[in-house]
C-alpha cells in the first residue's frame, strides 16, 4: 500500500527508513522516489538526509542549483566559489597570450555551454562564449584582470561550475609564440 501517494509501497518506504505518510521524508525537495530512482535529475540520493554528502548543501540545491554532485562532499559549491579572486598582469607588450583550460562538470549535459569573462568590480565583459573547454586570449598591456568561467544550462542560468578564482585547472602564458 502506498499512504503518501509517492508510488514507494510501504516495504519500500521501510527498506529505506522513509515515512510512508510523507513523500519527501528528509524535506529537501525531492521526493522520496526520485531519490531512491535515477529518475528525471539522474541522482540516487538518500531519502532521509537533505544533506546525502555532509557537505552543507541540500541535495536539490546542488542538483537544481549549482549543478554538483549531492553524493560527493568534494563535488559542491563550497569548492568553488570564489575566496579571492585570481588576477592576472597582462603581458607589457600585448601580444603575447593566455590560454586557459577547464574540466568538464560531472553532470555536464551537451546543451551546455561555457563563458570566459573577464570582471572589473559589477561588470562583465565576456572574451568567451561556446563548447570547448579551453580558449586562448592576448590580454591588455600593464592591467590587472579578473578571469572567471561559467558553464552556463540555458542562456541566462549559469551554474556555479568553476567560478573560478584558481579552479581553473590550468592557464598557459605563451611568451615563445605569440600570435
Amino acid at each position: 500500500m502506498d499512504y503518501d501517494n509517492d508510488t514507494l509501497d510501504a516495504v519500500t518506504e521501510q527498506q529505506y527508513n522513509c515515512d510512508y505518510t510523507s513523500n519527501d521524508t528528509d524535506n529537501d525537495l525531492i521526493t522520496d522516489q526520485e531519490e531512491i530512482n535515477p529518475g528525471t535529475d539522474g541522482w540516487i540520493t538518500n531519502p532521509t538526509r537533505a544533506d546525502t554528502d555532509f557537505d552543507g548543501y541540500l541535495d536539490y540545491d546542488e542538483i537544481h542549483v549549482f549543478f554538483t554532485d549531492p553524493t560527493d562532499k568534494f563535488d559542491s559549491p563550497y569548492y568553488f566559489q570564489p575566496l579571492m579572486c585570481r588576477r592576472f598582469r597582462g603581458l607589457s607588450d600585448g601580444i603575447h597570450k593566455i590560454t586557459f583550460s577547464w574540466s568538464q562538470p560531472k553532470n555536464y549535459l551537451p546543451s551546455w555551454y561555457y563563458k570566459l569573462l573577464i570582471v572589473n568590480g559589477s561588470l562583465e565583459t565576456e572574451i568567451y562564449s561556446g563548447i570547448f573547454r579551453y580558449f586562448t586570449y592576448i590580454p591588455t598591456p600593464d592591467l590587472f584582470i579578473t578571469y572567471q568561467v561559467f558553464c552556463y544550462k540555458t542562456y541566462n542560468n549559469r551554474g556555479i561550475y568553476a567560478q573560478w578564482s584558481g579552479g581553473i585547472f590550468s592557464v598557459h602564458v605563451d611568451v615563445e609564440n605569440p600570435e
